[in-house]
């Protein structure tokens, strides 16, 4: 294994890495895909101080100083928490200086850039081996006072909220042309869809056996936001679908059966393993089997579609590629469709094992 002057491996300072460190896999994965949306898409905004929450935050260096200085904490914190070094405490820097941005500028408040402050700051408390409970409550706590706020508010339960919000959107209005019922009842039905939906998450995610659905259904909801209204909402959609991770169990093994003769399924199984930075597959190869490719994840066993869907959900460096892709295209275009594509893809490939396995 190949080692620099200052005795650490090359395979370590991977970006695409994200085992061997105090933070559980999963939750390294999540803030890696946040900071480097963070990146790519926000590091350039963040703002100098004006009009902060905290006045002295006014006095203590000339704004574009302060400015400069979150700036190029931000950077250094985040390259760091990339190559995997001191990232606990790369962590901590980068929740600070999110927040301090937030504190410093009341023009650039916003809820998804304090949530996304949270999330850093709440992965830098986790200690080794422990379950990160408190980002899964974060969660839940954001779906919990979304929830209510619409609930509360009588133009959301009215639907004029929704309406005057869509109001200069081109296909809401042939959607409700095309409709038999009036507008407002179209308005107040999908202003309660989304009221329920954020509803249905609180119990979702706080229920062990209906988080699947609930990643599902969060997926669907918030990329059905991003193909109807073309924004992302700044740093919203990728980070609350990052945070998800913090409620899956990254497996450090996974056994990989497939079929020589199945040139797809070969082509794809080599890519994996050419990118498996973490050295989590072990592969084995056969002349004949009863299925093309069998992957086994612990004591489940999944087969053909299901195995592929399995193997790509496990693989860090394709939400890698798919936040790179996200925070370089234009939402308002490109970037949506991509979104779609890809929750599409992997919904229907759902819906075919089960058939298959019906079958």
């Amino acid at each position: 294994m190949a080692r620099n002057r200052s005795g650490i491996s090359r395979e370590a300072l991977n970006p695409l890495r994200i085992t061997g460190t105090p933070l559980p896999p999963n939750v390294l994965l999540a803030v890696k895909l946040i900071a480097l949306c963070f990146l790519l898409t926000q590091w350039r905004k963040l703002p100098r101080p004006f009009l902060p929450f905290v006045p002295i935050l006014d006095t203590i260096a000339p704004p574009s100083t302060v400015q400069t200085a979150i700036k190029s904490t931000f950077l250094i914190a985040a390259v760091l928490l990339l190559l995997n070094r001191c990232v606990r405490v790369c962590c901590f820097v980068l929740g600070g200086c999110v927040a301090l941005a937030v504190l410093s500028s009341r023009t650039y408040f916003a809820n998804n850039r304090v949530f996304t402050a949270c999330i850093f700051l709440l992965a830098g408390l986790l200690q080794r081996g422990q379950a990160p409970w408190f980002i899964r409550y974060q969660v839940v706590l954001v779906y919990l006072g979304a929830g209510l706020n619409k609930l509360l508010d009588k133009d959301w339960r009215s639907g004029q909220f929704f309406e005057a919000w869509t109001s200069g959107t081109p296909h809401h209005q042939r959607l409700q042309s095309a409709l038999p019922w009036p507008p407002r009842w179209t308005n107040r039905l999908l202003s309660w869809l989304v009221i329920g939906v954020e509803l249905f998450l609180v119990v979702g995610f706080s229920s062990k056996r209906l988080v699947p659905l609930s990643i599902w259904t969060g997926a669907a909801y918030h990329t059905a936001l991003l193909v109807d209204t073309g924004s992302t909402f700044n740093m919203f959609y990728m980070a609350m679908l990052s945070a998800y991770l913090a409620f899956a169990d990254w497996p450090t093994s996974v056994k990989v059966d497939y079929v020589v003769s199945a040139r797809p399924v070969l082509r794809l199984v080599q890519l994996l393993e050419l990118t498996d930075s973490d050295r989590i597959m072990a592969t084995r190869a056969h002349r004949r089997a009863a299925a093309p490719l069998s992957v086994t994840v612990g004591r489940q066993r999944f087969q053909n579609w299901s195995a592929a869907r399995m193997l790509l959900l496990l693989h860090a460096p394709s939400y890698v590629l798919f936040t790179v892709a996200l925070s370089v295209l234009d939402p308002r275009r490109w970037g949506r469709w991509l979104a779609l594509a890809v929750f599409t893809a992997v919904s229907a490939s759902c819906v075919v094992n089960r058939r298959l396995d019906r079958g």
